[in-house]
């Protein structure tokens, strides 16, 4: 849901399908006083269908306290999610999906240590599918779209979550999610942003030993250190000619013995 107009054809959707599976009407709902539930035409559609709206005072969010723990757990479960697949705040919708996922398929003792799932589907859900949020994920390229034998076979991914039968991946290529079931997981591996997260960073110094002379603010000029091994009375402070100080060298030529041919 992307828009919060869309809440009453959600809440249809949501009725209709727990109705069919239990076989019994949604009698009472508890919620805030969003504009979102109090509109005429929530209101009206409740009513139709026998079901009681009980909406909570104002900035009193312990009268709705399910609902509000449940939210601070999922989107703490997002924020670490998210800092470790180092990816885009952007993809916050994609963690959201993820974290109920996992906590639908998490046993909780409100339910005598039994998991949602398995309470909604009567099975114990399939938890070996589970791989880590944003980590590498190879898709396999089918061979009817590809369009060279020489084309990468694979795609490179990162794991967003689950779908029915399949997976949700993310491709930061043309930033999308898409889709696929054929995928090899690196669980170990992440995204790797290009831009460095210390802009700023401190030069190394080139300087030799132990000063590190390109901290310093220096206003004179630098004069250069004399080992003490060496006599500072041998060192000449006349100018070095450059043309005196280059030696010709002589020409290699080979001493082979040259005849005409015949």
């Amino acid at each position: 849901m992307k828009y919060k107009s869309e809440t009453l054809l959600n809440f249809k959707a949501f009725e209709a399908m727990a109705t069919a599976h239990f076989g019994t009407k949604i009698s009472r709902l508890r919620c805030d006083q969003g504009r979102e539930y109090v509109s005429k035409d929530f209101v009206a559609y409740c009513s139709s269908i026998g079901c009681q709206i009980e909406h909570t005072m104002r900035y009193t969010a312990s009268q709705n306290g399910v609902a509000e723990h449940i939210n601070y757990t999922i989107f703490c479960k997002v924020r670490c999610m998210i800092l470790n697949a180092n990816i885009s705040k952007t993809l916050w919708s994609e963690a959201v999906m993820a974290a109920v996922y996992i906590i639908n398929r998490s046993p909780t003792v409100a339910l005598d240590k039994k998991t949602p799932a398995e309470m909604w589907f009567d099975v114990k859900p399939n938890v070996q599918k589970l791989k880590v949020f944003g980590c590498s994920a190879y898709l396999r390229i089918p061979k009817e779209i590809l369009k060279s034998k020489l084309d990468s076979r694979s795609k490179k991914c990162y794991m967003m979550g689950h779908c029915p039968n399949g997976y949700r991946l993310w491709d930061p290529e043309n930033d999308k999610i898409i889709k696929g079931f054929d995928v090899k997981v690196c669980e170990n591996e992440f995204f790797e942003s290009h831009k460095s997260d210390e802009p700023n960073l401190k030069k190394k110094c080139c300087c030799s030993g132990g000063e590190n002379l390109c901290d310093k603010n220096l206003t004179g000029p630098v004069v250069p250190t004399v080992p003490e091994s060496i006599d500072p009375f041998l060192i000449s402070n006349d100018p070095v000619n450059e043309e005196d100080s280059v030696e010709e060298l002589p020409v290699c030529r080979s001493t082979r013995e040259r005849r005409k041919p015949r």
